[in-house]
């Protein structure tokens, strides 16, 4: 698929502006030695309203560096607000700040994966940006893992058949993709994952088993979210109670 076919894929079904609560307290929400982590946030004594305010005027004036600073400010004063801080991502990526907007969109989908069908779209979004500053930096891991991820989460997204998309046509090209990541970075957990979910979807039980085995060895040295920590072992607990009460 190409990069503009890709991007047309995933902002298909829109993108609208939507406020999603983050739990109260959002520590360790990339857990690894090489993670991302977020804590309570700092105290200031300029009100968080003040900042967004400062925000958008500034954006409106055309000063966006200084939008950025705002906008930044505001995000660590109410973490919870996490489009205020996808709207910070997308300032910094317009500005080619990439590294900083890369951790933001991190940051966003760590938090964003625990709130269901409200956060897909941006989830899909997010994971797009991401393909696009990988290319730029000729990562080649993190592209077809972010790519793979945005696959699988667009081929079960509510109203892809309605677009016309075909979910089983999605989840192979999500397969292929996270096999490319797996083979750029074995040792990590989060391709294999991803390719437990696709493979499972696609009734191939056999791939899918290796696929969670392997998750599971390797996770304890991996980036990965909370919630795919959760869910991973959520599955081998499942997949291991199924094979016991298999005949």
């Amino acid at each position: 698929m190409t990069r503009v076919a890709w991007l047309a894929l995933l902002f298909c079904m829109g993108c609208h502006s939507l406020l999603i609560q983050a739990p109260p307290v959002a520590q360790s929400v990339m857990s690894s030695s090489g993670g991302i982590a977020g804590g309570p946030p700092r105290q200031q004594s300029v009100e968080p309203e003040l900042h967004l305010g400062r925000a958008a005027s500034l954006a409106a004036q055309g000063d966006q560096e200084a939008a950025a600073e705002e906008l930044r400010q505001y995000v660590a004063l109410r973490p919870e607000h996490l489009m205020a801080r996808v709207q910070l991502a997308e300032m910094l990526f317009r500005l080619n700040r990439r590294e900083e907007a890369r951790l933001h969109y991190e940051l966003f989908i760590a938090l964003a994966q625990d709130h269901g069908e409200a956060a897909v779209k941006h989830l899909i979004h997010c994971h797009s940006r991401l393909v696009e500053i990988a290319e730029a930096q000729q990562d080649a891991y993190e592209e077809h893992l972010n790519r793979g991820i945005g696959l699988w989460l667009l081929a079960r997204a509510p109203g892809a058949s309605a677009e016309g998309l075909s979910p089983d046509s999605l989840l192979h090209r999500a397969a292929a993709e996270l096999q490319a990541a797996r083979s750029e970075q074995p040792d990590e957990a989060r391709p294999h994952y991803y390719l437990y979910l696709a493979w499972k979807e696609l009734g191939q039980h056999t791939p899918a088993l290796r696929s969670l085995e392997a998750a599971d060895r390797h996770a304890l040295v991996s980036r990965m979210t909370p919630k795919e920590r959760r869910e991973l072992q959520t599955c081998c607990v499942r997949e291991a109670d199924r094979l016991r009460s298999a005949p």
